[in-house]
């Protein structure tokens, strides 16, 4: 079973990006992962070494990662993967993640599985918080994706989708889902590091939010 994980990425530090692509070589389970990394239009020339697919953009496209996304799958289709996922790159995965998703597709045979999150500072540490849209399966993250190639045809939405939705681009995939009536299973397990700049998360946490905090 061949696995391919999208991450597009920008400026990111390079911890942070070594951060995300371990996690994907570091993925417990019987499968093959292959990890495509597309630089959009700044890339990181210490990931050239890397054990991952590497596309670099020629510029970049301030669509919250959508083309290069788009670009990723189109390449991990064209190279016949079973399934497709996808990581930003500030993100990263808990080593039972992909396994996990694979456990509850085998159960459900479902084309789309899915995660929950942990919730993390910038410097990593976690927050004890949840997200009620996303424990009641309302909000799905782009990186608890995991699509069966009967589902590829949902990738047609990174591109198409209108650059002024970029922003809520998850959320738009999923109504996309829906819409086009894609059943999904959630794994339920909080199987992905996500690296919050939410105002709302730090304040469920307690926290005050930095200035530049997403609303």
């Amino acid at each position: 079973m061949n696995i391919a994980i999208i991450t597009p990425y920008f400026k990111e530090s390079d911890e942070v990006l070594r951060q995300c692509h371990e996690s994907v070589l570091n993925q417990t389970g019987d499968f093959n992962v292959k990890h495509f990394m597309i630089a959009d239009g700044r890339p990181n020339k210490k990931t050239f070494s890397w054990d991952c697919s590497h596309t670099i953009l020629a510029r970049s496209h301030s669509d919250n990662g959508n083309t290069p996304r788009a670009i990723g799958c189109l390449l991990a289709k064209n190279e016949s993967y079973d399934f497709i996922g996808f990581l930003d790159a500030d993100n990263w995965y808990h080593e039972n993640h992909i396994n996990s998703l694979l456990q509850t597709f085998n159960k459900r045979r479902l084309p789309i599985v899915t995660s929950l999150r942990t919730y993390h500072l910038p410097d990593g540490k976690q927050l004890d918080i949840r997200e009620k849209d996303e424990d009641s399966l309302k909000h799905i993250d782009t990186s608890c994706l995991l699509l069966h190639r009967s589902a590829f045809e949902l990738n047609e939405l990174w591109s198409t989708m209108p650059k002024p939705l970029s922003p809520i681009c998850d959320r738009i995939f999923v109504a996309g889902m829906r819409h086009k009536r894609f059943n999904f299973a959630s794994s339920m397990q909080r199987t992905v590091a996500f690296r919050t700049q939410y105002k709302n998360h730090y304040m469920s946490a307690g926290l005050n939010p930095p200035d530049d905090a997403k609303g």
